[in-house]
């Protein structure tokens, strides 16, 4: 099975600690963030493409170093923005169906990544607090569309999906001029019947605080 890890961002919600540092090799805990990503999909698949862009030199030098270097491999991103673009770079890479796309700058664990497997096509979900962005909707298990939050906590889109080689004939759909949004784009195919799986591992890594809460959440796992 084939992975691609997204880890083009900039991060600015998190400078200063960006300035220099690419947001997945901020560290938080024992490891940076792409190192939980990797250590949680790596029990399920044998390729991994990570897709880079910002400080993309770091990323390529701390994947060489790793013990399991063979298995990934780096690709910067192309013209196309967004996190729709960053798919589509790895397009000519991905050989096998279902596989996974996650954000290489989030906290995960390996039992959601095993779920998300099992459902394919799929779409993790969690309740979350993130203002701006939208609400996800359900119906019979399966995605049905988004809408405007109607309160702070709501179910929201992970960013990590299982997902199947038709969906790169899909039509982007861009956010702004230059950046195309991977939910945005799927959410925008309701024949493409993604299965909504709810996680409760997935931790987003927006802002200084989310990065502050992480690391007490992990110090208190090491107790």
């Amino acid at each position: 099975m084939q992975a691609v890890i997204l880890a083009a961002g900039k991060g600015t919600r998190l400078k200063p600690l960006t300035d220099n540092t690419p947001k997945p090799l901020l560290r938080v805990g024992k490891e940076v963030l792409l190192e939980y990503i990797l250590r949680a999909v790596e029990p399920f698949v044998d390729d991994i493409t990570v897709i880079t862009g910002y400080c993309e030199e770091q990323v390529c030098a701390y994947i060489e170093k790793r013990k399991n270097a063979g298995s990934v491999r780096c690709v910067g991103q192309g013209s196309l923005g967004g996190t729709w673009g960053a798919l589509v770079s790895a397009r000519e890479f991905i050989k096998d169906e279902p596989f996974l796309v996650l954000n290489g700058d989030d906290y995960i664990e390996a039992f959601d990544v095993e779920t998300l497997i099992a459902r394919a096509p799929s779409c993790g979900l969690q309740q979350a607090t993130m203002p701006g962005y939208e609400e996800i909707l359900i119906e019979k298990e399966m995605v049905s569309g988004w809408q405007p939050r109607r309160g702070d906590t709501a179910l929201s889109a992970t960013g990590m999906y299982a997902l199947t080689k038709e969906v790169f004939e899909f039509e982007p759909v861009f956010m702004n001029e230059t950046e195309a949004g991977l939910p945005h784009t799927l959410f925008a195919h309701p024949e493409y019947a993604l299965r909504a799986v709810l996680t409760t591992s997935w931790v987003r890594v927006n802002t200084h605080e989310e990065l502050a809460a992480l690391k007490v959440m992990l110090a208190q796992k090491d107790m």
